[in-house]
């Protein structure tokens, strides 16, 4: 079976969310199964009708419509992993699907979402609140939905994670950006008085300062910036707690790892993400830094593992997911 991965243009280079999907999912099939997987290079001129199915991976380009259109003339099954992070009102994203008209130009992303759904053979979800808010919003049948989660991002046997754990909690992604709700873990972390370490891109200087200016030299409180993939490792093995309080997550791959590593959770109430969980992590109000800052020192104190590693390796192995995504594609 051949199967083309078609990543939307916008989405810049291979650290983005999106193409690391369409980057991991591409390494597990070859990995686990007989899937023959090609990477589309906008470059490069390609004969789908060669293949078996066409994924698309992202929501941000308009000509994802006429993509899917061409390519089921052509007698091709198209499928289509939106990532849809959305948490405003799927009425809202309901109205806006009304807005344009395509004779005359005019358009909003819902409408072509909508027009795209309409014609797609399978929308691809990581998880249940991103199917309910896609048909909330744009109309889709249950039965046109396949649910795969991520997967860890490691081999379930690659490491050893027996190591003695250290009282910290650790936080890793593009802390400069605002959906990440770094400020107000820091405030927890100063008010309820335990050791953060951050980690990961900082941004320029100016997207940097409201962070620093939050830490005024909190003697608790490390920021490590960009680090390697063994010290991040390390980081994982080491830490108590691992939190994202975010604001706006699809899934948030890195708490998932953390959990496989060993560490408890902390993490946002909003979206998709608790759901990888089970019962076995602590959710708290992202807006809410009393309930951040109350829900470390609980995990710091209370813990789920080793049940929780247990959980999320039985599940969200990479070989489990290899298979059902194969199974899905061979359903087509």
């Amino acid at each position: 079976m051949k199967v083309f991965y078609v990543v939307d243009s916008f989405t810049g280079s291979k650290g983005n969310g999106i193409a690391q999907q369409a980057l991991t999912w591409s390494n597990i099939l070859k990995q686990y199964t007989d899937v023959e997987i090609v990477l589309v290079n906008p470059w490069d001129m390609y004969d789908y009708q060669e293949g078996d199915v066409v994924h698309l991976f992202g929501s941000s380009g308009v000509w994802f419509y006429d993509v899917t259109k061409r390519m089921k003339e052509k007698g091709c099954k198209v499928v289509w992993s939106p990532i849809c992070d959305n948490n405003d009102s799927p009425r809202l994203q309901q109205i806006k699907t009304f807005m344009g008209n395509r004779r005359l130009n005019i358009f909003s992303y819902p409408m072509i979402r909508k027009q795209t759904y309409d014609i797609i053979d399978k929308v691809y979800v990581r998880s249940n609140y991103e199917k309910q808010y896609i048909r909330s919003a744009y109309g889709v049948k249950e039965c046109r939905f396949e649910l795969i989660p991520l997967s860890i991002s490691y081999r379930e046997d690659d490491f050893n994670v027996e190591t003695s754990r250290e009282n910290f909690c650790f936080h890793i992604s593009s802390i400069y950006q605002e959906r990440k709700n770094v400020i107000r873990l820091i405030k927890a972390a100063k008010k309820y008085h335990f050791k953060l370490v951050l980690a990961g891109s900082k941004g320029n200087d100016n997207k940097f300062k409201s962070i620093d200016d939050e830490i005024h030299g909190a003697d608790n409180i490390e920021v490590l910036g960009y680090i390697s993939e063994e010290e991040k490792i390390d980081l994982y093995r080491k830490a108590k707690v691992f939190a994202l309080p975010s604001i706006k997550e699809g899934v948030g791959i890195v708490a998932i790892d953390a959990a496989h590593f060993g560490c408890e959770i902390v993490i946002t109430n909003i979206g998709g993400p608790k759901e990888y969980y089970g019962n076995l992590a602590h959710l708290v109000n992202p807006y809410d830094i009393d309930s951040i800052g109350k829900a470390v020192v609980a995990a710091m104190r209370d813990g789920h593992q080793p049940e929780l590693k247990e959980w999320i390796d039985e599940r969200y192995s990479q070989r489990t997911i290899a298979i059902k995504l194969s199974q899905t594609y061979q359903k087509l």
